[in-house]
């Protein structure tokens, strides 16, 4: 059995060892109506495949080579290993997409659906009536389908980086943009999360001060931007995925374990457990120089509460609040009880390397 499918495993153990919230009706309604227009929507786009004879020919993103958070030997591997690439063309309303799938081998349409659900998820982008006329007039989306994963370090004294958490760079709101996704794991999702950087769904550009250190004294720079990013993306790849409502509940509710596994995973690797982040024991041992924190800890912490963050958002994936609300929910949820009974009873669960942080896949 493969390591991938070993999580299954745990996640039903986990499931059967902690209590969840229920969900709310009208959160399964705004799930319901997502759902039904993921599935209203028809799109038209050309194809055209590229092959790679030399170097120079590989489609290039000027953010793989000009960002901090792509590994040295991914940008290797790339140039050494490029053989085939797809370039996607869809136009909806006002707004120009681009998508390149780079290929290591001959099997061009493996990712063809994918690319068919990133067009529907980027026309509900459009249809969102306050997203800004600044962003996203054109965009290309580059996928590098490489091999490696995001893994914790084989040596315990590491910090966790980029090299072990991150899959893709944008930039915020440009008008001419590019979102560069440098794994193939996880990669619908990721493209999903990048879509609120590039396209203003979070608050990225609003960040000020946060109040978030009383709550957890670490080290970190808190960009909560990145926790509300992967808290929607992973339930937008839940409903595409899903293809049934019926089944939502239950892929959530598997997500939510999964997450507290990360979550344990990532403080044990430290020498920590959520207590110590919550009571200030964990000051010196926290240590990132990525945003683990917010992917991670904070990501399990509001997912587990799934239901009550998009009643929260209004139903709206586009960020319309003061940023000090997002910071209020945090407060009135890291010390309920039930997450921690949550957290204390799975923190034994801790198997395996991966540090993806999504369960569900295509």
């Amino acid at each position: 059995m493969s390591s991938y499918f070993m999580l299954f495993d745990i996640v039903e153990s986990i499931l059967d060892a902690i209590k969840l919230p229920v969900s709310s009706n009208e959160s399964k309604q705004v799930l319901k109506a997502l759902m039904l227009r993921i599935k209203s929507i028809k799109i038209n786009y050309s194809a055209h495949v590229t092959h790679i004879s030399l170097r120079e020919q590989i489609p290039k993103c000027s953010l793989l080579t000009n960002s901090s958070f792509v590994p040295d030997h991914i940008i290797d591997y790339i140039k050494k290993e490029s053989q085939f690439y797809v370039t996607y063309e869809y136009k909806y309303k006002d707004r120009k997409f681009k998508i390149i799938m780079v290929y290591d081998d001959e099997n061009v349409e493996r990712k063809k659906a994918i690319v068919e659900d990133m067009f529907r998820w980027l026309t509900m982008v459009v249809d969102m009536g306050s997203l800004s006329q600044n962003c996203g007039q054109t965009t290309t989306i580059y996928c590098y389908l490489t091999p490696f994963k995001k893994e914790l370090p084989a040596n315990s004294g590491n910090i966790l980086s980029y090299d072990n958490a991150n899959s893709a760079v944008t930039r915020p709101c440009f008008s001419s943009n590019e979102i560069c996704i440098f794994r193939e794991e996880e990669l619908f999702k990721v493209f999903v999360h990048e879509t609120f950087h590039a396209f203003n769904l979070d608050f990225s550009l609003d960040m000020k001060d946060i109040d978030v250190k009383q709550m957890f004294d670490i080290k970190s720079e808190f960009n909560l931007y990145e926790t509300y990013a992967e808290t929607w993306a992973e339930i937008v790849n839940i409903l595409f995925l899903s293809g049934d409502l019926s089944v939502v509940n239950k892929m959530l509710q598997a997500e939510v374990a999964f997450s507290l596994h990360q979550m344990n995973k990532v403080l044990a690797y430290m020498g920590l457990d959520y207590n110590d982040i919550i009571s200030g024991k964990g000051t010196l041992k926290y240590k990132e120089e990525t945003n683990v924190f917010c992917y991670y800890v904070l990501k399990a912490l509001v997912l587990f509460y799934w239901s009550d963050f998009v009643e929260f958002c209004g139903g709206s994936f586009k960020y319309r609040m003061d940023v000090s609300e997002f910071v209020e929910f945090i407060r009135e949820k890291y010390k309920q009880q039930m997450f921690i009974t949550a957290a204390n009873k799975t923190s034994h669960y801790v198997v395996g390397k991966t540090m993806r942080m999504t369960l569900w896949e295509n």
